[in-house]
């Protein structure tokens, strides 16, 4: 049987670690089947080929593109592919064969927002539209769906009415490096709150900056609140908040850190927070449980599935947050102790291994 896996965005955060760790273990797990990648040029120097019966393509065609559409389906085709995997919810449309597509959430339905682009708002509401009808469209057209959390599946047959047997879910896991003895390096000095992600609108990440300030009026000898992830438009404009609220002493900003690094501001935190109004899995939750962190959690149904009942939840509220703050600073919080079995759940390379029998299932229909 002959694969596909559309890897482009490979090098991204989230969607990126996803692939990553898919392709790692496919590679070590299967000898039978071949597969073909597609990357980007930036990704494909860098990627490795460590199974013989791997091929790479470079592809120089960006996501959320009209060439996504028009071109790539055709360069797809001509490698007479038996299943292609699109781990992301940009679909080919126009591609005739045997289609599985992961997708890990339904934000870009459930949280519209202009301040989620760049954009002028009606050019972003054209594009918001269009990514509409791709994720429509592909849903139905896909042979499998898999994605990454029971809550999810759900809202994908709730919204699309499709049945369930076509969902399937594979959980994402903690990555190796986590799993090493812990780097106990400190990276901040003094206590602090860490946050880890993008700050995209639906992140919720100004509610915290509301919700600190407000505690750290109050606290004079409030932890820092720390900030890690990919520098963007998103991070600037926040940065922009933090001056205007005059908070730069309080908050700091952390760009491209190694997971090396990440593990001991993991371990070092006096909590994580992720006050998220919408999310699919939400992977910096568990690395901080897996560090034995305490986790400050917005209360929606996926945290709810996935790290009931070792996290902290909270409203989408700024004073229920200030509380939160408030609770751990003072230590009044008594974190539970985690059984080992709990993140068995939460392994990439089950992932892969039921990934590889859905392929395997498509390719015999």
């Amino acid at each position: 049987m002959k694969i596909g896996i559309d890897a482009r965005l490979i090098q991204e955060s989230g969607v990126g670690r996803y692939i990553r760790n898919l392709v790692k273990y496919l590679q070590e797990m299967d000898r039978e089947n071949d597969y073909v990648v597609f990357l980007s040029p930036e990704s494909y120097d860098s990627f490795k080929i460590l199974n013989d019966r791997w091929t790479k393509r470079k592809i120089a065609i960006r996501w959320h593109t009209l060439a996504e559409q028009i071109i790539l389906p055709f360069l797809f085709l001509r490698e007479c592919l038996d299943v292609l995997h699109v781990p992301y919810f940009t679909v080919p449309l126009l591609y005739p064969r045997s289609i599985v597509t992961t997708i890990h959430d339904l934000t870009i339905l459930k949280m519209r927002t202009g301040k989620a682009s760049t954009r002028l708002y009606p050019l972003y509401l054209a594009k918001w539209l269009a990514y509409c009808i791709v994720l429509w469209i592909g849903v139905k057209k896909a042979r499998i769906i898999l994605t990454v959390s029971q809550t999810v599946k759900k809202d994908i047959v709730k919204t699309f009415h499709v049945p369930e047997r076509k969902i399937i879910v594979t959980y994402e896991g903690i990555d190796d490096v986590f799993k090493r003895k812990i780097n106990r390096k400190r990276y901040v000095q003094s206590p602090y709150f860490l946050y880890v992600g993008n700050v995209y609108p639906h992140k919720n990440a100004e509610l915290l900056i509301r919700s600190y300030k407000l505690f750290s009026e109050k606290e004079p000898n409030a932890p820092l609140l720390v900030f890690v992830g990919k520098n963007d438009f998103f991070y600037e404009r926040l940065k922009m908040m933090i001056r205007n609220l005059g908070m730069q002493s309080h908050v700091l900003f952390y760009h491209d850190v190694a997971d090396d690094d990440l593990s001991s501001m993991y371990a070092n935190a006096c909590a994580l927070v992720f006050p998220s109004k919408h999310e699919g899995f939400g992977l910096p939750a568990l690395e901080a449980l897996y560090h034995h962190v305490p986790v400050i959690v917005s209360d929606i149904p996926v945290f709810r599935e996935l790290l009931d009942p070792y996290a902290l939840f909270v409203k989408h509220d700024e004073y229920a947050w200030v509380e939160a703050f408030r609770t751990l600073s003072r230590g009044r919080y008594r974190m539970q102790k985690i059984p080992s079995s709990f993140f068995d759940r939460f392994d990439w390379k089950k992932l892969a291994e039921l990934t590889k029998t859905v392929y395997e299932s498509c390719a015999c229909v």
